[in-house]
């Protein structure tokens, strides 16, 4: 037996009934919840775009497109063996 068990199950059942109370009724420190908030930035989705209006660096371009007519040149090759 554990030494910090309780004798009986009535007991036990109050103590954990009153930790869990403890529990429920805890909050944040406001100083804490002060610096979670403030470290948010207020704009965070208003300077987002979607992908499709960015501009697009031209080497990445270039990139995708030789992958691609590589991988078609690839399967034609292919088909011609």
């Amino acid at each position: 037996m554990h030494y910090d068990e309780p004798k009986d199950s009535k007991e036990m059942w109050a103590r954990i009934d009153a930790e869990a109370e403890e529990l429920r009724t805890r909050r944040t420190p406001l100083y804490v919840h002060k610096r979670i908030m403030d470290s948010i930035p207020d704009d965070l989705y208003s300077k987002r775009e979607p992908w499709y209006t960015k501009r697009m660096n031209v080497g990445v371009v270039v990139g995708v497109v030789v992958v691609i007519l590589s991988l078609a040149a690839g399967i034609a090759i292919g088909k011609l063996l």
